[in-house]
């Protein structure tokens, strides 16, 4: 089977996968749980499009750094949403589109499958193309992958932690690495895909896996990222989120600006 057929097959995956992902979000009433199968299907994706490439010989190594990525934030969203109430990007979505049966809803859920499958392309580029032998660049992809997963593990706990003490309920978490980064866990999944194209470094595979960090870089800071869940913390925190958002890179993490004293307070009386 030809490359074309190959990807034609993945790509009819994804759109089964979300099908019956809408089926089941039709039935909770819950259509969060696209998030998490979204990153499980890039996963099986992955292992499919390996599969199918099996006796040219793929390489072992991207597919076991792409289904290791898929378990841990696959998992960590379900864990998230099954032990708590809906989302409420997904809420706000629900009420603006009339509901989780609507066309509207349908054909978000068929642009999560083609987005699935755009992020399955570079661990299906680089089994093809990441070189048998060896070397130096393949010791740097494991670091690289272990250091941004790790990144995302530990912005992901610390904000666990701090949502569960009883006394932060509607504060703003600036601990850990949250002080430096608004969004942390979005940065360090955006380098993880920087893995790819380390793996592929001059090979004919090297531009398709680079061209998904970029595209990733753009979903996450400027639509389905960063400006919904920016949105929903306003709604819920209000000016302490403003404040937080006047202090705190957004997503590059750099140290915090001291914001000035509030000059209009009244001065107390001689």
């Amino acid at each position: 089977m030809s490359t074309t057929g190959h990807l034609s097959c993945a790509l009819s995956l994804a759109i089964l996968i979300m099908i019956l992902t809408w089926v089941i979000s039709i039935r909770t009433d819950k259509p969060s749980w696209v998030d998490a199968v979204w990153a499980y299907a890039i996963g099986a994706l992955s292992l499919f499009l390996f599969g199918l490439n099996w006796a040219d010989g793929p390489s072992w190594l991207p597919l076991l750094i792409v289904v290791g990525w898929s378990l841990r934030l696959g998992t960590h969203l379900s864990v998230r949403i099954a032990s708590s109430h809906e989302d409420g990007r997904y809420t706000t979505l629900k009420k603006d589109w009339g509901g989780v049966k609507s066309p509207m809803m349908f054909g978000f859920f068929m642009i999560q499958a083609a987005a699935a499958f755009i992020f399955a392309l570079p661990a299906y580029f680089a089994m093809k193309h990441t070189p048998a032998e060896w070397g130096i660049l393949h010791m740097l992809a494991i670091l690289w992958a272990i250091m941004a997963l790790g990144g995302e593990t530990l912005a992901d706990a610390q904000l666990k932690r701090f949502a569960k003490v009883p006394e932060n309920k509607g504060q703003v978490c600036k601990k850990g690495l949250w002080r430096y980064s608004r969004h942390p866990n979005y940065f360090f999944e955006w380098l993880f895909w920087f893995s790819f194209p380390i793996l592929t470094w001059g090979t004919p595979g090297f531009i398709p896996t680079l061209v998904i960090p970029f595209i990733m870089l753009f979903l996450v800071t400027r639509m389905t990222g960063i400006p919904p869940t920016e949105a929903q913390a306003l709604l819920k925190r209000g000016d302490r989120y403003r404040d937080y958002q006047k202090e705190t890179s957004a997503f590059f993490p750099w140290f915090p600006r001291k914001l000035p004293e509030n000059t209009d307070a009244p001065t107390p009386q001689q």
